[in-house]
């Protein structure tokens, strides 16, 4: 693979080393596992189960994890504002 990119005149470092980060961490972000997260006055939410592989997701995509972590497990609602909630294990 390496090969064709530079074969078609992509450098090594430039474009075929980040493309190949993104794959790996496209492909590790669908192997993370997510666990219910039972409450009893408010409604379930989700957590990641496997925080290894989530760890390297983040470091493959040069981000934080915790930011990584917090946007997995929660839902934007609202329209012009931000604001984070626990993602529900129910469907409305």
């Amino acid at each position: 693979m390496r090969r064709c990119f530079t074969t078609l005149g992509f450098s090594e470092d430039e474009v075929v080393e980040p493309i190949l980060k993104c794959v790996a961490a496209v492909l590790h972000l669908g192997n993370i596992a997510f666990e219910v997260v039972k409450k009893a006055m408010e409604e379930d939410s989700s957590a990641v189960g496997n925080e290894p592989v989530m760890l390297l997701a983040a470091s493959l995509l040069g981000i934080d994890a915790a930011t990584l972590k917090t946007n997995l497990t929660s839902k934007n609602i609202g329209n012009r504002s931000t604001l984070l909630v626990n993602l529900s294990t129910k469907h409305p």
